[in-house]
């Protein structure tokens, strides 16, 4: 398997390298961001109505619920727009 990889990494080209690492890198801070507010959400929701109130309104500033729906939002457009960049990146041409 580590043979086949660095063979098929041996034949790539400096671009097409730039453009798969980029397109790795882009694929790793959609799965952290959108990972890092779910993991939010499920802080929230542990602490209950009142104590999430309290977290949400000193450290967000903002009401539990619309915190919540903002942070799902968030979850979509980041997916939307990572696979929009993901999938833009597979279409460059190597010429």
């Amino acid at each position: 398997m580590v043979s086949r990889l660095l063979i098929v990494a041996g034949e790539m080209t400096y671009r097409e390298w730039v453009i798969d690492m980029a397109m790795i890198t882009v694929s790793i801070l959609i799965l952290w961001r959108a990972g890092s507010n779910v993991r939010e959400i499920r802080y929230i929701r542990r602490l209950g109505i009142k104590r999430g109130n309290y977290y949400a309104s000193r450290v967000w500033g903002a009401r539990l619920l619309p915190l919540i729906v903002l942070l799902m939002v968030e979850i979509v457009v980041v997916l939307v727009v990572g696979v929009l960049t993901v999938l833009k990146l597979r279409e460059v041409t190597f010429w």
